[in-house]
């Protein structure tokens, strides 16, 4: 068949429509050469050593077939074992068909089969297969594209047939191995032909409920077996690439979300980091060898990984996700030297990775990246807290946990109040009076028809509050702190709702179609309240260069201050923490390259000159966020993932370089994910970062001559403590279909004795309300958290100012209060 194709002196793919979607009845459209394999246990084993891959027509229209066969020699039909000789897979846009490469190093194909719930590899014989490849890869395509849209593909650009395959190699380089049963409960399951059957203590790695922090009781390690006899082919592996900056002996596990446990998969692999660049300079590949030299496993090295590092166990948890499916893998390092070089090498790699440079930080900076990844550090920093018994706030939970299992002892209800719009009533309207933070509608002739307008921004359905489709949706929100208001925006209008602790969230007006003074409509990208809730200040993504303030008690008033000709203004936030509670007028504004005090009683540019600092152009640190502390200290985070800490001069008296780039008391190194979220403590002592896949919480002070000393007034250097990173765990992450996306968190505020005390933090990824005891962060047991589910997506959710029991939840197109009440915890039964 194949020496009907002759690819000189002619393109190759108008050649392949030509012969394959011509005139030309036969119903075989290509024949190739090579070997089929499967996925067993992670690894491909070969089905056909030597086989032929048809593609073919059906009788169907527009719908085309894979079809591979044994191939045998003459005679040897009669010495076959009973079994399959030939398997056919419909071609269609299930089967993930992606260019691969095979355990015998040659150009492959992989696909999925759904019905046998596994992936299928041909590989190509030897020779110069490159057009082959491209023939048989465009084949597919356009088979794909006809059996999708049910048409020819005849006058179909390229790019949109070639799209119907995946291009890429898949993550996993599974190679092959010995027979096993061919019923595997998963593509990755614990390949039980190569190892014993395990002790209880062996084959899994329990989670201890009563440690104060993440933990997993140590199994021992089984000894090797020898490999089962295998009737299948075992062909050369594939070796692992690139050059190897770390290896070394351990064991390798799998988790079972069943069980809340680790199951053995390889008692003995070899773990190495390889330096493998391509396109990108700074790619790293976590292999996993087995004792013949077959890489069972590989994946780049990035923060989805979800890392952490169990240093008690000398254990490393991540997670993988592949085709849909996400799976938590664990080592068992053979000794404390490869535990320690392997945390040193992951770490500086994945900064690298993300950074997209050399690492060339100090040592101390190296050891602050392994200890934020590390579940269990000794925590030396003044901020830890021992355990100092069950309290209420222990006590609460949600009781909706739709992926995440909780014990039910001491679990609170949960109580969801919808935004319901104001009931209309029949009596004849008359014009409101304005008050404080209450938008008002017009007292002119248009106030009936306003408030119509308005009250059209939220449909009645059951108690909920929805817009109807096809309008803007909600994007941002904005907590009162002096009167019970919270504000959502959306597009350009701005919801009001009321907030109660006993009727939740009620809608009470709109502030319609924001506009510059010059007429322009605008839908703001970050708003903030200002001057005791009576003003908001908002920022317009087209107009980057000034600041719009409206008086909430004339919102149909927009004025527009002028920042700086030269500087762009990116994000505002208020001088101290609750300056907002206060009639303050100054605030600070930030861009990527520096900050600057605002005051709008200035005429013309209300930029303060001299609390104006810019970084150059080689220097500017790359800000992204930033949050003030109760003194005017300014913590801010950047795209890099570093923290810098600032002074309280920053914007006072006293500074010894006025108007020049200051620098940060404390620099604290991240791992390189870029920073979208910054809160503080009000006493400045704990530092909340966000960032996609996890969020940071930092302790601020450290001890010097027996004296707490703050990081914001001297550098802490090689003595700053320990980050807590908090992440969700395997099990949540899995179930999330392993992507997270957090939106910035936030310290809840309670107010006992005219102190503020931090008891909370919340964030949200999806549809997901994540809610963490803040004490129990302190004392470093950082998997213990509450999840709710709701419907949509939240886009931003933050606490009731002055409570943390009740969270005001925005979605897309709904606004909820989140209400945990605590309940009585069960007596134990003499």
């Amino acid at each position: 068949m194949m020496d009907k194709f002759i690819f000189s002196n002619m393109n190759l793919f108008k050649y392949v429509s030509q012969y394959v979607w011509g005139s030309s009845s036969s119903s075989l459209l290509l024949e190739v050469k090579g070997q089929l394999y499967d996925q067993y246990s992670g690894q491909w084993r070969c089905l056909f050593n030597e086989s032929k891959a048809v593609i073919a027509r059906t009788d169907t229209p527009h719908q085309y077939a894979l079809v591979v066969s044994r191939v045998f020699e003459e005679g040897e039909e009669d010495l076959a074992e009973d079994g399959q000789d030939s398997f056919e897979f419909i071609l269609n846009d299930t089967i993930d068909f992606s260019q691969d490469e095979g355990p015998l190093e040659r150009a492959a194909f992989s696909w999925i089969d759904i019905d046998a719930n596994k992936r299928f590899m041909f590989e190509f014989d030897e020779g110069d297969v490159e057009k082959m490849v491209q023939l048989f890869q465009q084949t597919v395509c356009e088979c794909i594209y006809e059996t999708k849209h049910q048409m020819s593909s005849q006058g179909v650009q390229k790019r949109d047939i070639m799209a119907m395959c995946n291009p890429s190699p898949s993550p996993f380089k599974p190679t092959s191995g010995a027979h096993a049963p061919r019923t595997p409960s998963s593509p990755y399951a614990p390949s039980q032909s190569r190892l014993p059957a395990p002790s209880p203590s062996a084959s899994s790695v329990q989670r201890s409920s009563s440690s104060s922090s993440t933990s997993y009781s140590t199994p021992s390690r089984p000894a090797a077996s020898s490999s089962s006899s295998a009737s299948s082919k075992i062909v050369s592996p594939t070796k692992a690439r690139g050059s190897t900056l770390v290896s070394g002996l351990s064991a390798w596990y799998m988790y079972n979300n069943a069980t809340k446990s680790f199951s053995i998969r390889e008692p003995n692999v070899t773990a190495m980091i390889n330096h493998t660049p391509g396109t990108q300079p700074f790619t790293f590949t976590l292999y996993l060898v087995g004792p013949d030299g077959a890489v069972l496993f590989n994946q780049e090295l990035n923060s989805e990984m979800y890392p952490q590092f169990v240093s008690r166990d000398r254990m490393f948890v991540w997670v993988c996700t592949f085709e849909d499916k996400t799976w938590t893998f664990a080592l068992m390092f053979a000794n404390e030297e490869t535990d320690v070089n392997f945390k040193q090498a992951f770490s500086k790699c994945l900064w690298e990775t993300n950074n997209e440079e050399p690492f060339k930080g100090k040592p101390d900076d190296l050891q602050y990246l392994i200890r934020s990844l590390c579940t269990d550090v000794d925590q030396d920093d003044s901020g830890y807290e021992d355990d100092d018994g069950m309290t209420e706030d222990d006590l609460m939970d949600f009781d909706a946990l739709n992926i995440s299992e909780s014990p039910k002892r001491g679990r609170s209800k949960v109580e969801v109040t919808h935004a319901t719009p104001k009931k209309p009533s029949s009596a004849k309207k008359t014009p409101v009076k304005r008050t404080p933070i209450m938008v008002s509608d017009s007292e002119d002739d248009d106030e009936d028809e306003e408030e119509e307008e308005s009250e059209e921004e939220y449909e009645t359905e059951g108690d909920q509050a929805r817009a109807p489709e096809g309008k803007a949706h909600n994007s941002s929100l904005a907590v009162g702190v002096r009167h019970n208001r919270a504000f959502v925006t959306r597009g350009s209008k701005i919801g009001v709702f009321k907030t109660s602790n006993q009727d939740g969230v009620e809608y009470s007006t709109s502030i319609q179609g924001l506009r510059t003074p010059g007429g322009q409509t605008f839908s703001p990208c970050k708003v903030m309240l200002h001057d005791q809730d009576t003003s908001m200040l908002l920022l317009n993504p087209h107009e980057k260069k000034k600041v719009y303030h409206i008086d909430l008690n004339r919102p149909d008033v927009v004025q527009e201050w002028q920042g700086s000709e030269y500087h762009n203004i990116q994000e505002i936030m208020p001088m101290t923490k609750y300056a907002q509670t206060t009639p303050a007028k100054t605030f600070v504004g930030m861009n990527a390259g520096g900050f600057f005090m605002m005051d709008p009683r200035l005429k013309g540019d209300k930029i303060v000159d001299s609390n104006s600092y810019f970084y150059s152009r080689s220097t500017r640190p790359d800000m992204s966020c930033g949050a003030t502390t109760k003194f005017g200290q300014l913590a801010v985070g950047t795209g890099k993932g570093e923290i810098k800490l600032f002074d309280q001069k920053l914007f006072g008296e006293g500074r010894s370089e006025p108007g020049a780039a200051p620098r940060a008391k404390t620099s604290l190194v991240g791992m390189g994910d870029p920073i979208k979220g910054i809160d503080v403590t009000e006493d400045g002592a704990w530092i909340l970062a966000t960032c996609k896949t996890y969020l940071m919480v930092i302790p601020a002070q450290f001890e010097q001559k027996g004296a707490l000393v703050s990081g914001f007034e001297k550098a802490m250097g090689a003595a700053k403590p320990a980050p807590r990173r908090l992440q969700l765990r395997p099990e949540d992450i899995a179930k999330m279909g392993g992507r997270i996306d957090f939106t910035p968190a936030h310290f809840n505020t309670t107010t006992e004795g005219g102190a503020q005390e931090e008891r909370s933090i919340v964030t949200s990824t999806g549809p997901f309300l994540i809610s963490w005891n803040f004490r129990k962060v302190k004392q470093n047991k950082l998997d213990e958290y509450q999840i709710k589910r709701y419907e949509h997506d939240i886009v931003a959710d933050q606490f009731k100012f002055g409570e943390d029991r009740n969270i005001i939840v925005a979605m897309s197109d709904d606004v909820v209060m989140a209400k945990k009440v605590p309940v009585s915890t069960p007596r134990k039964v003499a």
